[in-house]
């Protein structure tokens, strides 16, 4: 028996996840659940990490996947660079190889960071410093100095969080991008992981009422899921360093989300449930 779901053409945000959602995965015949990504025209980091969440969370549950992959060579080209299709194909998801002749002329992204998957402190610092590098490396990039110290706060802190409060056995991913989006250049870092979630992390210290209110109270300075009082600090730090004018911060956790925008004013919701969470931040280069 087969499921199908479908993706929207432009997938820009974590809060469009949604779309990955089935209602109750774990009570459908165990079957080939088909993700299809045909019409796809343009996706982002954020939501790129986020499904590697839902995909671990629909095998997690017993179901085998599918992908129907782009029709767009430009989109195929951009997967297959930022190391999509060598994500999915180590979670043993099937989908039809591609026509490598077709993308041989199609201009290839260079991602800061292709889609990774990272389970210790060790592999965090090795990404990072990847992070760092890639402003001495890339020409667009060796102008834009000022920004290495935010982008590096964002990532190890989020990362951090990950290794510490997730509890995800599959542990993290995470993507990195350089590129132009609506007449704007933006750096965007994006991570994702298969964890408890924001809410349960912090039962055994706070109760709270809901995913996004949770979020919200973590965000607080020395707010934390351990008993250690030096700690709680993370998010705050990343909070702070995306104070500044175009950047913002979308965080997702199971069944709540919550934006920040450069003045730091929060927004939040409810949202379909995807285990663990998803962190979108965009920082703009000028």
């Amino acid at each position: 028996m087969q499921h199908k779901l479908g993706i929207p053409w432009q997938f820009e945000s974590v809060l469009e996840l949604d779309c990955l959602h089935c209602t109750g995965y774990s009570e459908l015949p165990r079957g080939d659940i088909v993700v299809d990504c045909a019409s796809l025209k343009f996706i982002r980091p954020g939501p790129l990490t986020g499904a590697m969440v839902a995909f671990r969370q629909i095998l997690d549950d017993g179901h085998s996947i599918t992908i129907i992959l782009p029709r767009s060579t430009g989109v195929l080209a951009y997967l297959l660079r930022i190391g999509f299709l060598d994500a999915i194909r180590n979670l043993g998801i099937s989908y039809h190889e591609p026509d490598m002749s077709r993308l041989k002329d199609v201009h290839h992204v260079r991602p800061l960071v292709s889609l990774t998957c990272f389970r210790t402190a060790a592999e965090v610092e090795q990404l990072a410093a990847q992070i760092e590098v890639a402003f001495l490396d890339f020409d667009e990039l060796r102008p834009l100095g000022t920004l290495v110290q935010p982008c590096h706060t964002v990532f190890s802190e989020l990362a951090d969080n990950v290794l510490i409060h997730a509890k995800s056995r599959h542990g993290g991913y995470v993507a990195a991008q350089h590129y132009m989006y609506k007449d704007k250049t933006l750096i965007e870092i994006a991570i994702a992981d298969c964890g408890v979630g924001f809410r349960q992390a912090l039962s055994s210290v706070h109760q709270v009422k809901s995913d996004a209110a949770a979020i919200r109270l973590a965000l607080r300075d020395r707010i934390t899921s351990l008993s250690d009082p030096y700690r709680g600090m993370g998010l705050g730090h990343v909070r702070r360093g995306l104070q500044a004018p175009g950047r913002h911060l979308i965080l997702r956790s199971h069944e709540g989300w919550i934006q920040i925008n450069d003045k730091g004013n929060i927004t939040s919701g409810k949202c379909a449930c995807i285990r663990g969470t998803v962190a979108q931040a965009t920082i703009p280069c000028r």
